[in-house]
């Protein structure tokens, strides 16, 4: 019996191990990417997002949208904010969270829901996927 049990342990040991060897090689990677990749890849996925984020709001000609990235210290930079800029134009896509439609961007669910709950005027509108959101905040003071 003693026997089996010592065989699990180390097989649920070994199997840990395994994934968090995964994890790590995955965040490995995303560091290793060149700068070209990185912004072609954050590109791919503000494009695919563009669609629901236009029928959301209704369009995005005229529309200003805030932008709130919010990141471990590490991995922070302006490079995801200027890809959307980009691939939501003719958006006006701003850092501000004072209007109407935000684009969050966070790095995982516990960041999102500890955001928005100091944040709350805010609502989910529409789940972009990825650590995105489009937020709407109520008109009411």
């Amino acid at each position: 019996m003693l026997a089996r049990t010592r065989t699990i342990l180390g097989l649920a040991a070994i199997a840990v191990c395994a994934v968090l060897g995964l994890a790590q090689r995955s965040r490995e990677a995303d560091r290793n990417l060149s700068s070209a990749d990185r912004i072609a890849l954050l590109a791919e996925r503000w494009h695919e997002r563009r669609a629901a984020i236009e029928e959301e709001i209704g369009g995005l000609e005229g529309t200003r949208l805030g932008y709130k990235h919010v990141a471990p210290p590490s991995s922070r930079s302006a490079l995801p904010y200027f890809v959307a800029q980009y691939v939501l134009a003719p958006a006006w896509v701003d850092q501000a969270t004072d209007l109407e439609w935000v684009l969050g961007d966070f790095a995982n669910a516990a960041a999102r829901r500890a955001w928005l709950q100091k944040h709350e005027r805010f609502q989910v509108a529409r789940n972009l996927g990825e650590g995105a959101v489009l937020l709407r905040r109520d008109s009411a003071p």
